[in-house]
């Protein structure tokens, strides 16, 4: 059996977001612009991109602007202070938005159901637990990044409030920065291939 090409991948996430819009208010309908937000400039939140690079939006109509905001939990707080009308980001800022009374947020459907990041850390740091008293960068506290970490910890047998600390960096090069500007540090990034 033939494996599913790129195409194939992105079909069913294209046509969930564009059928998203149908679900917006009717005001933004009756404007010109819609704003789009994304949280990651990775495959699977891509599908915005690729629908706004080959005209999709002009071709019904919308004068669609895509905004890259990095972090679920700030993309979320833009969202509810009404700078975008949809957003495609992880749903750790929704939903912990959601469950604090934030009942004006829809979830329309996910992309994937799995988190799909990776710790990394310097050559001298060989195994997970080896990750106790160093510090770990991540995105923002709150957003994808710092959940996974924390999963990730638990799941070696490390308390995240105890064994390590966090560094917010504001971003995944910003991450990755803070990781090659000194030693025994680790950062939590998306994978950027799909496998």
């Amino acid at each position: 059996m033939k494996a599913p090409g790129i195409r194939n991948f992105l079909c069913l996430p294209a046509c969930l977001f564009l059928f998203s819009l149908g679900f917006v208010p009717g005001k933004v309908f009756g404007t010109e612009k819609l704003t789009g937000i994304q949280s990651a400039q990775v495959m699977s939140q891509s599908m915005p991109w690729i629908a706004l690079e080959a005209g999709l939006f002009r071709k019904y109509n919308l004068d669609f602007r895509l905004v890259f905001i990095s972090s679920s939990a700030v993309v979320t707080a833009a969202v509810l202070g009404g700078d975008g009308e949809i957003a495609l980001t992880g749903s750790v800022g929704f939903v912990r938005a959601f469950i604090q009374g934030a009942a004006d947020l829809v979830f329309i459907g996910g992309v994937k159901n799995i988190l799909t990041h990776s710790i990394l850390a310097g050559p001298e740091i060989k195994r997970p637990e080896e990750l106790k008293g160093k510090k770990i960068g991540v995105t923002r506290i709150g957003g994808n990044s710092h959940y996974f970490s924390v999963q990730a910890l638990r799941r070696f047998g490390l308390d995240s409030a105890r064994d390590v600390s966090f560094i917010q960096t504001g971003g995944e090069f910003e991450t990755f920065a803070a990781l090659s500007s000194g030693p025994k540090r680790a950062y939590c990034q998306f994978r950027r291939r799909a496998d």
